[in-house]
């Protein structure tokens, strides 16, 4: 079986590279920014396992925002949830 000259990659005896694969645009989205407020400035990235915590942010693994005080862990996903867990529950629900 013989390619087609249309899909065959060498012209003129030389052989084209082909072509490389394009960075998906919804990359970007895919990681939380931190926001840019004054209050998150010493929040941490984690990963957590979320259930029925945070409404807000949702359910399932997630990649958030932390900020852990004495009593409460604030969370946001770097978009619009937000909410707070209490600290014994964080370290529950905790990924590591």
């Amino acid at each position: 079986m013989q390619i087609p000259d249309f899909l065959n990659r060498k012209i003129n005896g030389i052989e084209n590279k082909p072509v490389r694969n394009r960075k998906n645009k919804w990359a970007k989205m895919s990681k939380p920014k931190p926001p840019k407020s004054n209050r998150w400035k010493d929040a941490q990235r984690v990963k957590v396992h979320l259930t029925n915590e945070c409404e807000r942010i949702g359910s399932g693994h997630r990649i958030v925002w932390a900020k852990i005080g004495r009593k409460w862990v604030y969370l946001t996903d770097g978009y619009v949830g937000f909410g707070k867990v209490g600290v014994k529950t964080f370290n529950k629900i905790i990924k590591v």
